[in-house]
């Protein structure tokens, strides 16, 4: 099932919540379990 977007502004705001979600929330294998943002890689 695709989402439904109102307009491109209401499909961008869900999109860039949802990178700030995956880089600041979501811990990652590749970082040793943390996230993007909280990695000394960065």
């Amino acid at each position: 099932m695709r989402p439904c977007f109102r307009k491109l502004a209401h499909a961008r705001e869900l999109i860039a919540a949802g990178v700030t979600d995956y880089n600041t929330a979501r811990p990652h294998s590749a970082f040793g379990y943390q996230t993007p943002a909280g990695s000394p890689c960065t």
